[in-house]
């Protein structure tokens, strides 16, 4: 797995997404429960960060992230693999665990959003 961003970006979006992660946890702790949602989002941002880290990401650590029920998130995950935004694949190492990725597409989809989002954004 390895991002078509160059290092000094690929360290800035490493810092946009953990910001934008800590941002939305942060919401999520200050309002009242079940106010926001946006698993799809949730999951794109923990896949990008995955890519950005050069990491594997499960299907299950990706429910995790989406802080949905598994079924829900396990639904979304599904929408963005039609959308080709995210794919699965075998784990080769555990026949019971999938991998998910971004998908070329997904990776200049989010590549694109943070570049952009990254002149309005302070501190990172």
């Amino acid at each position: 797995m390895e991002t078509h961003t160059n290092p000094p970006e690929r360290d800035r979006q490493h810092k946009l997404v953990r910001a934008a992660i800590f941002a939305r946890r942060m919401r999520d702790n200050k309002f009242p429960a079940n106010l926001f949602g946006e698993p799809a989002w949730d999951c794109l941002l923990d896949l990008y960060l995955a890519l950005l880290e050069q990491r594997q990401l499960s299907a299950s650590q990706l429910c995790a992230a989406a802080t949905v029920p598994p079924t829900t998130a396990l639904r979304w995950l599904d929408v963005l693999c039609q959308k080709d935004l995210a794919m699965r694949r075998p784990n080769l190492r555990d026949a019971r665990r999938t991998l998910v990725d971004l998908t070329p597409k997904g990776e200049v989809l989010m590549n694109s959003y943070f570049l952009g989002v990254s002149a309005y954004w302070n501190g990172c």
